[in-house]
């Protein structure tokens, strides 16, 4: 039911094609609340409807049904990410993190979170968010020794926090 709801996404021409997608979602759901692959792509589907607070509504009750669903996590830390909610998208990241501790590209993305959190602040709360990012990278850098992302974070964080260092001698 869900490979079927994803063909007629991908080959729906206009937004009244996609909400009548979602209103067979809904349907399903109706008839059965535990077809997690059909909540999946609902939650998808009103995200990229740009109904974002249906979305986090969505995937908030996915992860109060699998708690320990990464992707899940995942998704509503990007939710949160866009709207601005650091410590939310910190918070889900670090909770994908629980799930799956070596997941190299998700440490590196934490660091990206980190990194921007920590533009936003000043003072001791700037350098300690500094700090955790490049922790973050590096762990990142340990997991996969090829990983660009990681080591152009790495870079990022570093040059940052070398330019706040000689800003403050001056």
């Amino acid at each position: 039911m869900a490979l079927q709801g994803l063909y007629e996404e991908a080959t729906a021409k206009n937004d009244a094609e996609l909400q009548a997608v979602l209103s067979r979602y809904e349907e399903l759901l109706k008839e059965d609340p535990t077809l997690f692959a059909v909540q999946k792509r609902r939650a998808a589907l009103l995200r990229s409807m740009g109904k974002t607070t249906e979305a986090v509504v969505a995937l908030t009750a996915l992860l109060d049904a699998s708690p320990i669903d990464a992707e899940s996590w995942a998704e509503i830390a990007d939710v949160y990410l866009t709207q601005g909610l650091y410590e939310q998208a910190i918070f889900s990241l670090e909770e994908v993190l629980l799930c799956t501790p070596n997941a190299w590209n998700i440490h590196a993305r934490l660091g990206e979170v980190l990194f921007l959190a920590a533009n936003k602040s000043e003072g001791a709360e700037q350098l300690k968010g500094l700090s955790e990012a490049m922790r973050r990278f590096c762990r990142s850098i340990e997991l996969c020794d090829d990983y660009l992302r990681g080591y152009y974070g790495l870079k990022l964080v570093s040059l940052t926090s070398a330019l706040k260092d000689y800003c403050t001698m001056k």
